[in-house]
């Protein structure tokens, strides 16, 4: 009777078997799409919804992985900024200096509309050390980019994955070409930003904006590419970041079909996500905290690891 009373009794809830689990509770399914066998159109949705429950998992563990960017959040958050008014134009101050001068019925109405106030947010010090402490990025951004890498290269491969082990296997396995890429992909990652930005701001002649945003969009696009590329081959193959970079551009360019899915998939989900932002903020702002980074990564892996096995495993 105890026997059957412990078989009765409900397992507790464990943080660490939560994140440990496999893949699939059985086992692999024998009936699973394998990536290397027929990775195509079809098989990608019926693998990402097989897999969803792990692909929100892994989520979680890449937000928690790269835990300074709530620094960051609480920075912008104005929490601990000072806030005040000032006049929303930049005319203001020569139109006030006209009117204390000489009051006209066109200058008093100038004035009514360029007098009006916008509120102003203050940078306190506190601020200043979250965002510089946000700056831990760029230790976290490769380990998370890793482990998950890893975790979702071994889905798509139809093998079965222990997430949390998995996932810090992994980067000790790999930690100094992780933290060499990590560092690497951030500051290009910043400077591809602050190009973005600088154009912005600094607009040119027309033409000439045009051209160089094109060209920074087109960087971008590349190099997305590039580092999907090279973070699957830290954790399948072992060689030196710089040849990893030239295979990298190879393969960006002759794994033009998958990697015109990849780049397609990933406009989706990423223009989706903004559309709920705007429509509906909530979701919009929680999902790449559920499952939009994960779903990304999965999505290269399905994408990019084909490539992988047919110009540099099969070619061996």
């Amino acid at each position: 009777m105890s026997k059957g009373k412990d078989q009765g009794e409900k397992k507790k809830f464990n943080l660490f078997n939560f994140f440990a689990r496999k893949s699939d509770p059985a086992g692999v399914d024998p009936n699973e799409p394998l990536i290397t066998d027929n990775p195509n159109f079809v098989n990608f949705f019926k693998l990402f919804v097989r897999k969803f429950s792990n692909i929100t998992l892994i989520n979680i563990m890449i937000v928690l992985t790269n835990f300074p960017m709530f620094f960051f959040l609480i920075g912008i958050s104005g929490f601990f900024s000072g806030h005040t008014t000032a006049p929303a134009y930049n005319l203001y101050p020569h139109l006030s200096g006209i009117v204390s001068e000489k009051l006209s019925p066109a200058s008093a109405a100038l004035f009514g509309t360029y007098s009006l106030q916008t509120n102003v947010t203050v940078l306190s010090p506190t601020d200043y050390v979250f965002f510089w402490l946000t700056l831990l990025l760029v230790f976290t951004i490769g380990i998370s980019s890793v482990g998950s890498v890893y975790l979702h290269r071994n889905m798509v491969r139809g093998e079965p994955v222990f997430l949390l082990s998995d996932y810090v296997g992994t980067v000790k396995r790999n930690l100094k070409q992780t933290l060499i890429f990590g560092f690497i992909d951030s500051l290009i990652i910043g400077i591809l930003v602050y190009d973005v930005a600088f154009l912005r701001v600094n607009s040119m002649s027309g033409m000439t904006t045009g051209i160089m945003f094109a060209a920074v969009i087109f960087l971008i696009v590349l190099y997305f590419l590039i580092r999907t590329y090279i973070y699957t081959m830290i954790v399948t193959f072992d060689m030196p970041i710089i040849k990893m970079f030239k295979n990298a551009l190879i393969m960006s360019v002759v794994g033009f079909k998958r990697n015109i899915f990849y780049l397609l998939g990933s406009a989706v989900v990423i223009v989706l996500n903004y559309l709920l932002l705007m429509l509906y903020f909530p979701i919009g702002i929680i999902l790449p905290f559920m499952i939009v980074p994960s779903a990304l990564t999965f999505l290269g892996e399905y994408c990019v690891f084909p490539n992988i096995m047919k110009y540099m495993v099969k070619d061996d």
